[in-house]
C-alpha cells in the first residue's frame, strides 16, 4: 500500500510540474523579460521546492529529482510543439532538483533520529 501513495506523489508531483513549467512557457508570449524570469528563475525554483517536498514526503531522492525538470521540458513543448532554443534553463532546473532531493533526505533523516 505504500507504493502505491508513494507512486501517486509522484504521479503528482509530475502533473504539477507539467502545469506550471506549461505556464512559465507560456510567459514568452508576454515578452522576454517575463520569460527570463519565469523560466530563469521562478522554474528552477519551482522544480527544487517540489524534490524537497517529494522527499521529505518519503520517496527516494533518486527519484524526486527525475520528473520536475523532464516535465519542464514537456510542459515547453505542449505549449509551442518545438523545444526551446537553450536547455540551459532546464539544466539548472535539474541541478537545482538535485540539490532540493539531497536537502529533503537529509530532513527526512534528521528528524527520524529525533
Amino acid at each position: 500500500m505504500k507504493k502505491f501513495r508513494l507512486l501517486g506523489i509522484l504521479f503528482l508531483q509530475a502533473l504539477g510540474m507539467l502545469v506550471l513549467s506549461w505556464a512559465c512557457a507560456y510567459t514568452q508570449l508576454l515578452g522576454r523579460g517575463w520569460w527570463l524570469l519565469c523560466g530563469w528563475g521562478l522554474l528552477p525554483l519551482l522544480c527544487a521546492v517540489s524534490a524537497y517536498g517529494v522527499t521529505k514526503a518519503g520517496v527516494s531522492n533518486y527519484l524526486a529529482w527525475i520528473a520536475p525538470p523532464f516535465m519542464g521540458l514537456a510542459g515547453h513543448y505542449l505549449a509551442f510543439f518545438y523545444h526551446p532554443d537553450s536547455a540551459a534553463p532546464f539544466f539548472i532546473s535539474a541541478l537545482l532538483s538535485i540539490i532540493g532531493a539531497a536537502t529533503g533526505e537529509e530532513v527526512k533523516k534528521r528528524r527520524k533520529h529525533k
